[in-house]
């Protein structure tokens, strides 16, 4: 899933790349509203570790300088009720100075290819982390997505 005119910048993320995923989540944490809540190092680490090279699971991280700047981390499954295959971000994430950079672009890009290739009737990319999701959700309409819903919260 390169191409490799970038293949130096955006690639498929390894087990040995859980420490910087890590890292980039624990930035994201303390960006978001989730901020006062206790970051679960151990718990993500893991997950992290049970989930990816999963064929059911997209994890594409963006590398700045050679160091992780940008992730998309993607699960496939079924409708509860619905014969339909979902392909989701669990996590699409890129750091503060990175926005902006059309390595987020990519990510989606490969998303939605890899969704296509899985066969996923739909493709769903949630804005739901509290960091400019006005930005975010003109970015996803840029590039195709529509609002479906809305992500409502109480204890934050």
């Amino acid at each position: 899933r390169c191409n490799n005119w970038w293949k130096l910048m955006i690639r498929d993320l390894i087990a040995d790349d859980v420490n910087e995923i890590i890292e980039l989540g624990a930035l994201m944490h303390q960006e978001s509203p989730l901020g006062g809540f206790t970051f679960n190092r151990e718990r993500a680490t893991y997950i992290l570790s049970d989930i990816l090279g999963d064929t059911a699971v997209f994890a594409m991280g963006y590398f700045h300088e050679g160091k992780l700047a940008g992730m998309l981390i993607g699960e496939v499954s079924t409708h509860l009720f619905v014969d339909v295959q979902i392909a989701a971000d669990i996590v699409f994430y890129v750091a503060p100075g990175r926005r902006g950079a059309v390595a987020s672009k990519r990510l989606i890009d490969q998303f939605k290819a890899w969704s296509a290739e899985i066969r996923a009737d739909i493709t769903r990319v949630q804005v739901d982390a509290g960091i400019d999701n006005d930005r975010a959700c003109a970015f996803l309409g840029h590039l195709g997505f529509e609002p479906k819903g809305t992500s409502m919260m109480i204890g934050i």
